[in-house]
Formats: structure tokens, sequence, C-alpha cells
């Protein structure tokens, strides 16, 4: 949790911020290329994973999909392939920015409060 906080003490603001981080990373596991055992292993595994760990995951799925954006454009023959990893790419882009968009109203609010107590 958030600075060791259990999932009582977190606001609303951080329980949102949370679960926008939580599926961004799981909507890259559904579109990864891993086998199917590995991704059930990993969203086992979330659960007790520290913020940082999964802030590493996520950006290792999102590395797995550049990657292979660009070598399937070494093989233009497999052009249904292509086409569904730009469709998951494009889907992937839409989720983070409306995660992304999620994440700054939400830290906006908390600074909102945090202004509104020092104020107080």
């Amino acid at each position: 949790m958030a600075n060791g906080q259990t999932p009582q003490q977190l606001t609303q603001n951080e329980l949102a911020f949370l679960k926008a981080k939580v599926d961004r990373t799981i909507f890259l596991l559904d579109v990864s290329a891993m086998p199917n055992e590995v991704k059930t292993a990993w969203v086992t595994l979330l659960p007790h994973m520290t913020l940082e760990q999964v802030d590493r995951l996520t950006a290792l799925l999102e590395e797995e999909i550049e990657l292979t954006l660009k070598e399937s454009k070494k093989y233009p023959e497999d052009e249904e392939f292509i086409l569904k990893l730009k469709a998951a790419k494009e889907r992937y882009d839409s989720t983070v920015a409306q995660a992304d968009k999620k994440a700054l109203a939400q830290l906006a609010r908390i600074e909102e409060d945090i202004n509104a107590l020092a104020a107080q």
C-alpha cells in the first residue's frame, strides 16, 4: 500500500490512483505475448507487490509491446499479426491517456485538499 498504509487509511483519491495504476498493468498483461500461465502468475502476485515493483513490471510490459511492434515490422508477410498489435497499441495508448487524465485529476484534488488543510 502507499506509504505502508492499510486500505482503510487510504483516501478515495489515493484508492482511485492505485486502481488506475493496477488497471493499466492488468491491461498490459492482457495484451502481452507471454503465456497465459505466466500472466496468471503475475496477476496473482500483484496484490503482494510494492508500488515500485508494479511500476517496474509496467515498464517492462510497455517495453515488450514496443519491441514486438518493431520486430513485427521486419516481417511484413504477417499482416494480421501486425494489425492485431497496432489495435492493441491503440487500446493501450487510449487506456494510458485515460489513466493519466484520472491520475492528474486525483492529484489535483489531493493538492486542493492539502491546500485547504494548510489554510486552516
